[in-house]
């Protein structure tokens, strides 16, 4: 048993087992499983670290069949298509990904 000396210690204790209910535990455990697209262009990332430019592509190709308004895929995409040397088709995925997200 811990015996607090200043009323605001407990206070700050008191609050900070409040703040760890179960539902709060639960919710910090489990991280949110992301999105299809979301999970798709993850994946054609870490194919593009890894130099598969090809399959990088189909990756974010799987993502905007999921999520045809994603500015981040169109951009990954382009990116891909730029090291294929698929110019015609990177400034076009770029041009989309800049209609969708002109920030």
């Amino acid at each position: 048993m811990v015996i607090l000396s200043r009323p605001s210690a407990m206070v700050l204790l008191l609050g900070a087992a409040c703040a760890l209910t179960p539902c709060t535990l639960l919710a910090q455990a489990l991280p949110a499983k992301p999105s299809p697209a979301t999970a798709a262009i993850e994946h054609g990332i870490q194919l593009l670290r890894g130099k598969d430019s090809a399959a990088a592509k189909l990756q974010f190709s799987q993502a905007l069949k999921a999520d045809p308004h994603s500015a981040d895929a169109f951009t990954w995409r382009g990116i891909a298509e730029n090291q294929l040397k698929q110019y015609a088709e990177a400034v076009r995925d770029f041009q989309s990904a800049l209609r969708l997200a002109p920030n």
